[in-house]
């Protein structure tokens, strides 16, 4: 009986290692997205009142910042096109269901 109990836990060692390895395996390709992301030159967002450079205006700061920043600054959520926001509240749907089914 001891030598089952022991091949039993062996067996579930090595799962719980694969396991492991998958779940390392997934959060390196959300690191490597966003690795690429930062990457991306993007360019400032524009109001809607066209190109003004700052010899146009006395009082313009520059262009307008980033979209995240931008809502940032203005306490808002952070801009994302429909498609990537559904598609990274399904990831972390699918990671907080992973994460209460691996309390056992």
């Amino acid at each position: 009986m001891s030598t089952r109990n022991a091949a039993a836990l062996a067996a579930v060692w090595e799962e719980l290692d694969a396991i492991v390895m998958s779940l390392l395996e997934v959060a390196e390709m959300v690191r490597n997205m966003g690795r690429i992301l930062g990457t991306y030159n993007v360019p400032p967002v524009s109001d809607g009142e066209g190109d003004k450079s700052a010899s146009d205006s006395d009082s313009g700061p520059g262009p307008p910042p980033h979209p995240p920043a931008a809502a940032a600054a203005a306490g808002g959520p952070p801009m994302m096109f429909p498609q990537e926001s559904a598609a990274l509240a399904e990831l972390r749907q699918q990671v907080e269901t992973m994460k209460k089914g691996a309390r056992v």
